[in-house]
């Protein structure tokens, strides 16, 4: 998705490794790859994104949506 400038997709990508890293209780691993998923997010404005991946990396994760809470 990088190669064609799909930043969403970059963005959801890495989020969606941080949370199945944070799922399996790699907190470190998970909080590297929710930063990678930010940067994208903040700079091009995916709101759920950026505060999905900022509750990751502040260690307050927020439920995904459509998952059980």
């Amino acid at each position: 998705y990088e190669a064609n400038q799909l930043l969403f997709w970059v963005a959801r990508g890495r989020l969606a490794w941080a949370e199945a890293l944070a799922g399996r209780g790699e907190a470190e691993r998970a909080s590297e790859q929710a930063v990678r998923a930010l940067q994208p997010a903040q700079k091009h404005a995916f709101a759920a994104i950026e505060a999905r991946a900022a509750a990751l990396v502040s260690g307050t994760p927020t439920a995904a949506p459509g998952s059980p809470r």
